[in-house]
């Protein structure tokens, strides 16, 4: 049995798109391209996947901070922190 204290908790999915595809040519921070192609390989994803899963995440969580709701993330430690986003 797993001590997951939140397994029980209504989950919030975050949607995988399928809108069409469009080509856009951007530049990315190398630090950036390096955690992108990390999360790709870890996950077997390509990296326009783990690109837009990432801004997906982040548009998820900019919507429910600008409605009122927290973020509230919990380390391995047991710590918890609200989650913010810096501007």
């Amino acid at each position: 049995m797993s001590d997951n204290k939140f397994q029980d908790l209504p989950a919030y999915p975050i949607s995988v798109g399928s809108a069409q595809s469009i080509r856009k040519t951007i530049n990315l921070p190398a630090d950036l391209v390096q955690e992108l192609e990390e999360a790709a390989a870890a996950q077997g994803i390509t990296f326009s996947e783990a690109l837009r899963r990432a801004v997906e995440v982040n548009s998820h969580i900019r919507n429910i901070l600008e409605s009122g709701g927290n973020v509230v993330i919990q380390d391995n430690t047991g710590h918890y922190g609200r989650l913010e986003i810096q501007e």
